[in-house]
């Protein structure tokens, strides 16, 4: 995701101002995920495990995401990708990230 771009006032957040799960599916249980910020990239060939999907195949994976009580607020756009991980070093990047969508994401502090 892209940092939040704050509001006047703001004061920076902690160093991990979100905290993404996914849930098992096999038993229910929300376990915690890595969420990368922008200008933390990582080519695709370091990523390992994942599980295989037949070409046409469709497969559901769920994924929350909360912000801290002391993160930053503001607008951003969270992009998930698909990621190859069996992508070898030097695939093209259409193929190592074969699909993404951006999704517009705004945290306020409420009080």
């Amino acid at each position: 995701m892209e940092p939040p771009t704050g509001e006047p006032g703001d004061l920076p957040g902690p160093a991990a101002p979100f905290v993404l799960e996914r849930r098992d599916p096999a038993t229910g249980a929300w376990r915690a995920a890595d969420l990368r910020i922008a200008t933390d990239a990582k080519p695709a060939h370091l990523y390992t495990g994942g599980a295989a999907l037949a070409p046409d195949a469709v497969r559901t994976e769920r994924y929350r995401l909360r912000a801290t009580a002391t993160g930053p607020t503001g607008s951003s756009p969270l992009v998930v990708y698909a990621i190859d991980a069996d992508a070898a070093e030097g695939t093209a990047a259409d193929f190592e990230h074969p699909g993404h969508v951006s999704l517009p994401l705004t945290t306020r502090r409420l009080v």
